[in-house]
């Protein structure tokens, strides 16, 4: 017998944002000092997780991407490299955000769940999707992140249910299988047009 979804649960990188284009990770490796772009995203992603769950402030953050890449970055570099990092993550997908109007008016509560640093997560916090979200959840503020197990586990508590009705949709294989092991109902967002039309009918389907 299937249970009801209650819940969705949303990743919002790659989900509800788009992913970063060429000219952003270009613009931000020229902030950094004229390096190149692969040489950037090398080092912006070894730190990373350090960053999303709040290990490293910004400011340490940036400092370790500079080092990496043999460079000085001072206060007013590193302001506007927290300024286009969090804007080149900020340019959301209209097709989902209409689907999370339509979601709002089935009476499924929805939530997200996303690895993102302080600034980044303050940014999505102010945007006018969310008023239709019960809960947002942020990797800086558990302090834990995905695929971490503690990361659904705490969040579940967040959410006050069981896995099985919250129906779970991410981007990331790694991220959709470890919730899955531990019995979230999974969407893998790879292809935008079928995962959302997965979404709506597994949300519309009568449980049985």
């Amino acid at each position: 017998m299937s249970t009801p979804i209650r819940w969705v649960l949303f990743d919002y990188g790659a989900v509800i944002s788009f992913e970063p284009i060429e000219e952003d990770w270009a613009a931000l490796a020229k902030t950094a000092g004229g390096v190149s772009p692969e040489r950037l995203q090398a080092a912006y992603w070894a730190y990373r997780a350090d960053y999303d769950r709040a290990d490293l402030d910004a400011e340490a953050y940036w400092e370790a991407v500079g080092t990496q890449l043999g460079v000085r970055l001072d206060a007013g570099k590193m302001a506007d490299l927290i300024d286009r990092d969090t804007a080149m993550w900020s340019r959301l997908r209209h097709s989902i955000l209409e689907v999370i109007d339509e979601l709002a008016t089935t009476g499924v509560r929805l939530a997200l769940l996303s690895n993102a640093p302080r600034e980044l997560a303050e940014a999505v916090r102010e945007m006018p999707f969310t008023r239709h979200f019960s809960r947002l959840v942020f990797s800086c503020e558990l302090r834990l992140c995905k695929p971490d197990p503690a990361c659904f586990t705490r969040t579940l508590e967040l959410l006050d249910a069981p896995a099985e009705n919250v129906l779970f949709v991410d981007d990331r294989g790694e991220n959709t299988a470890a919730a899955a092991r531990m019995g979230f109902r999974v969407i893998r967002f790879d292809d935008p047009t079928t995962a959302l039309a997965a979404v709506s009918a597994a949300v519309r389907a009568p449980a049985s």
